[in-house]
């Protein structure tokens, strides 16, 4: 059974990543109504920004664990995509497509590294 610090670290790490693509999508919502670019010259960027903002997910919920990083990372990122999927099928009615797929993976790769490297980086 997992202990406390490792739920409430993921939690943290999950909050971490909602709250920071909520953010995010303020300021290009923003950006792109308010200006003449359009959304495919920011596709590129967008998707390596959610990296970091997985990254930075996966470190916080490892750095409140402080061990097992590779795990905690990919959890906070399962417990993440989840809530995402739920979002998508509930309020759109669609389901993952296989680019999606992929990026779902991208993003469990870079939570995982937040997370070793959230554990490893000394206090």
């Amino acid at each position: 059974m997992p202990k406390m610090e490792h739920l409430s670290g993921i939690g943290k790490g999950i909050v971490v990543i909602i709250v920071l693509f909520l953010i995010m999508s303020v300021i290009f919502s923003t950006i792109l109504r308010f200006s003449s670019i359009a959304e495919q010259s920011l596709q590129w960027i967008l998707t390596g920004i959610a990296c970091i903002i997985f990254f930075i997910g996966g470190w916080i919920a490892s750095r409140k664990t402080k061990e097992k990083g590779f795990i905690t990372g990919v959890i906070t990122a399962l417990g993440a995509i989840l809530l995402f999927i739920v979002y998508q099928f509930l309020g759109y009615d669609t389901s993952v497509g296989s680019t999606q797929a992929l990026l779902f993976l991208g993003f469990i790769l870079s939570a995982s590294i937040g997370g070793v490297i959230g554990v490893n980086v000394g206090e």
